[in-house]
């Protein structure tokens, strides 16, 4: 039976994107990604933690991410797992679990509208290949996920209430 590894991340780049090519000319581009959650301690009072991932997207949506964000920018990633093992500096072993990101949507406006006078709609960068005469489907910021205080992830309105209660804005 097949299994699902599927990994959906919001957050800022860590540092600007870094785009190569494989040998065969296929573009790379890889960038960190840091994601914060908010959580009560044991004290009583809230502290946020940050989570550190590696992302890496192929194709021609690795071309455009090079060009679209820099470090600071918000992102939508959606991808799956994949482990490596590598040689460290020491000589000794190392291990990391890397996100290859299927889609990424720019949240910030500022990087997503450009010279569109304010347009307010994310757009997927898929990696599939679409037809000229199919157009690219637009997403707002409003469709996306949002995780509240309780961890729950849920798709709807941003403007409307969470309906566990207590989101963040």
């Amino acid at each position: 039976m097949a299994g699902l590894c599927k990994v959906i991340l919001v957050g800022n780049l860590g540092r600007d994107p870094e785009k190569r090519y494989t040998q065969d000319g296929r573009p790379v581009t890889r960038f960190s990604l840091a994601a914060t959650t908010r959580r009560r301690e044991r004290d009583g009072e809230w502290a946020d933690h940050t989570e550190w991932f590696g992302v890496t997207v192929f194709g021609r949506q690795a071309e455009t991410i090079a060009e679209r964000v820099t470090k600071g920018t918000r992102v939508y990633v959606e991808g799956r797992l994949e482990s490596r093992q590598y040689e460290t500096s020491n000589g000794g072993k190392g291990f990391a679990l890397d996100v290859i990101a299927n889609e990424v949507l720019v949240l910030d406006a500022r990087q997503r509208d450009g010279d569109l006078g304010g347009v307010s709609t994310a757009r997927p960068l898929r990696q599939r290949a679409r037809p000229s005469s199919s157009p690219i489907p637009l997403r707002t910021t409003r469709q996306i996920s949002r995780i509240c205080r309780s961890n729950r992830l849920y798709f709807g309105d941003l403007s409307a209430p969470c309906p566990h209660g207590g989101c963040y804005p």
